[in-house]
């Protein structure tokens, strides 16, 4: 014998084929389910899905947290068929009684999502980088960023944590970031992209012969985008006037630090004037340098009275100083 469908089930079918809602039984209570709905959570609750008449009493809460189903992922949607939900309705509420409810042919439930879309994911790696560089931001160009697509996540309170280096240099550079929803991870994502800064050159303005003295007529400074700035140029050309060149320079040649050597105070084999003071005393006397010296230099130096060799600070054209 064939099995029959329950009562309960049968008449709401016969209802559906009928009609356009279907009656589960009559009574104090009637439910309505929607045609489209959104739903927050991971389950569509049947009173994210239906009106209710009264709308509130402690059946109505019970019945409005009933779970009908998995919801879709954030910012999907899915389809609830008039059978799926009779069979999920009946399953939950036969045992309820004095109850009515509509159901149409189908529901579209849709989740709702917070987006992060590309272009909050480039302030998001902007932000790191500002916050993590040692260059003014006026100095720092994005020449590129490279982002995931726009994210959906579940609705909530949405934070992040950036994960890369603590000091940020130009160059490529990736980062991951984690985000959040109401402190859950809840997607993890990387960020890429390559960063050029401003940098001040210190340039000849003009062919120089090694051994040039530098004067500022001789230079100029220009400011390049540089991917990869180097720590071996001068950023100003205050501090090489005065210093010499150790070897040729062509005209816009950038000036480096080997190219340059200050200019010796005094000159191995001439005569020095030698100063030696403390807080009591002060004695001149005249001396001989074994060794060329620039301004602060130690240099070795015979004591012409005495013969003695000292060590001396050169201290100006052709002075050293002695302290004891």
């Amino acid at each position: 014998m064939r099995p029959t469908m329950p009562r309960f089930l049968s008449a709401l079918c016969i209802c559906v084929c009928l009609t356009a809602s279907q009656v589960l039984a009559g009574g104090a209570i009637r439910i309505a389910v929607k045609e489209r709905a959104t739903v927050h959570g991971e389950k569509v609750l049947l009173g994210e899905i239906a009106r209710f008449q009264p709308a509130d009493g402690e059946r109505v809460r019970r019945m409005k947290r009933l779970e009908v189903a998995s919801s879709p992922p954030p910012g999907r949607t899915a389809t609830l068929s008039d059978r799926f939900l009779m069979y999920r309705l009946y399953a939950e509420l036969k045992r309820e009684e004095g109850i009515k409810v509509k159901i149409p042919k189908q529901l579209l439930v849709e989740r709702e999502c917070v987006t992060i879309g590309v272009g909050q994911q480039k302030r998001i790696f902007r932000q790191y980088v500002l916050e993590h560089a040692s260059w003014p931001p006026e100095k720092i160009h994005f020449e590129r960023i490279r982002v995931a697509y726009p994210i959906r996540l579940p609705s909530g309170r949405v934070d992040w944590e950036v994960r890369g280096p603590a000091r940020v240099r130009a160059g490529d550079l990736s980062v991951v970031v984690v985000f959040r929803v109401d402190g859950v991870p809840q997607r993890k994502i990387s960020l890429s992209g390559r960063i050029s800064v401003d940098q001040c050159v210190v340039k000849a303005a003009r062919a120089l012969r090694a051994g040039t003295v530098l004067t500022a007529g001789d230079l100029f400074t220009v400011t390049e985008r540089r991917i990869r700035p180097s720590g071996n140029v001068f950023g100003s050309s205050e501090v090489l006037v005065g210093m010499r060149i150790t070897r040729g320079l062509r005209a816009g040649e950038p000036v480096t630090k080997q190219m340059v050597e200050p200019v010796p105070l005094v000159l191995k084999g001439r005569r020095v004037l030698i100063k030696a003071e403390n807080e009591q005393i002060r004695i001149t006397t005249f001396g001989k340098a074994l060794q060329d010296g620039a301004r602060g230099d130690q240099i070795r130096v015979v004591n012409l009275s005495s013969g003695k060799e000292i060590h001396a600070t050169v201290k100006g054209p052709g002075q050293v100083e002695v302290f004891f």
